[in-house]
């Protein structure tokens, strides 16, 4: 009896190592691809093919679509259309270097639902377009005003900005900046390290500002980043406009490669080696949509992961046709796309979840 009674606790002690050495030797950089509990195969619904569209973003202010796209339809870098029935409103928008204007032909750009504005930020020429959407729409102008950057916010250097209040935005540049055209209000510089040794870091901080994809939640509270070539998903808190990580979850292995063979001045780009992993997001308060790949040189995004804003897999959507870009409405009952089908044609769909 006594030696059974031995037998056993040392068992239990050599699990109880076991256990200890397989936790410590988890290291938090380990990759682990998504495993999702089910796959559900979604619809597409066409709401507009009669217009050719080509890439650019779309987001939704009301019963409003707003397109940044270069179209067949016109010189216009904006089209509103019905969230309802897909029906052709206005567009706005043009490209040049006078007021109102950009030099992009599909800029990216930001909405502030609450206050029923847009804004676009224009890098080269350092300003912030606004538009008030209400006056757009009724023709009285076609932009509210020219907001000039400031010379202290001069080095941010991105189109990528999120509004998060009125005239308060995240900046994604050199990691994340939080503030207005004139001034800086928070900074947050850190992030995960890779492979590089500590003299190539730069190629790792190119890697995530330039391969990367960042959206807001509707309420303004907090944000997700995800890379490609390669994924690393991470969320953020933006509460009281402090930025602070949430969750950080390494799907697969980073591979890229430095344009310009230069470790001080890295410009990588995505490696045809390496998994795409997501290529946009659109977020909701409670789940974050990614269109997805996880077959290396494979970018059908065919599909879209929902994850938690703990950067845990839910689960995963399909579709018959690429899903090019995407919004999703709060409360997660449905989303717009730009899809594509196999003959190169991109139309304007709803999808029900």
């Amino acid at each position: 009896m006594r030696r059974n009674q031995l037998l056993l606790n040392c068992i239990c002690v050599l699990m109880t190592c076991f256990i200890v050495c397989i936790s410590c030797s988890r290291s938090t950089d380990e990759y682990n691809a998504p495993v999702f509990k089910e796959t559900v195969e979604v619809a597409l619904e066409v709401l507009n093919d009669d217009i050719s569209f080509t890439y650019g973003t779309i987001d939704c202010v009301d019963t409003l679509l707003i397109i940044s796209n270069k179209t067949t339809l016109n010189k216009n870098t904006f089209h509103i259309f019905s969230a309802n029935s897909g029906k052709y409103i206005k567009s706005f928008g043009s490209v040049g270097r006078g007021p109102g204007e950009t030099l992009f032909t599909a800029p990216n750009f930001s909405t502030d639902y609450n206050n029923s504005r847009m804004y676009v930020y224009d890098t080269p020429l350092h300003k912030l377009i606004e538009y008030d959407i209400s006056k757009v729409l009724n023709g009285d102008v076609h932009y509210a005003s020219d907001i000039k950057m400031e010379e202290d916010n001069g080095h941010i250097l991105t189109s990528r900005f999120y509004s998060l209040d009125d005239r308060l935005f995240l900046w994604v540049d050199q990691r994340f900046v939080i503030g207005s055209t004139s001034n800086i209000i928070s900074c947050y510089g850190s992030y995960p390290r890779l492979d590089e040794p500590e003299e190539y870091k730069k190629l790792e901080r190119s890697y995530f500002d330039r391969l990367s994809y960042t959206r807001v939640s509707p309420n303004k509270s907090k944000f997700a980043h995800a890379t490609y070539s390669g994924c690393i998903l991470e969320t953020f808190s933006c509460i009281n406009n402090t930025i602070t990580p949430i969750a950080i979850n390494r799907l697969y292995r980073p591979i890229y490669e430095n344009k310009y063979k230069n470790e001080n001045y890295p410009h990588v780009f995505q490696s045809n080696k390496a998994i795409c992993g997501i290529k946009n997001l659109a977020c909701t308060n409670e789940y974050i949509y990614a269109t997805y790949s996880d077959i290396p040189k494979e970018c059908s995004y065919k599909s879209i992961a929902v994850f938690d804003w703990n950067c845990q897999p839910v689960k995963l959507l399909s579709f018959e046709d690429k899903i090019q870009y995407m919004y999703v409405l709060s409360g997660d009952k449905a989303g717009f796309a730009l899809a594509e089908r196999e003959d190169g044609i991109v139309y304007l769909a709803r999808f029900e979840l």
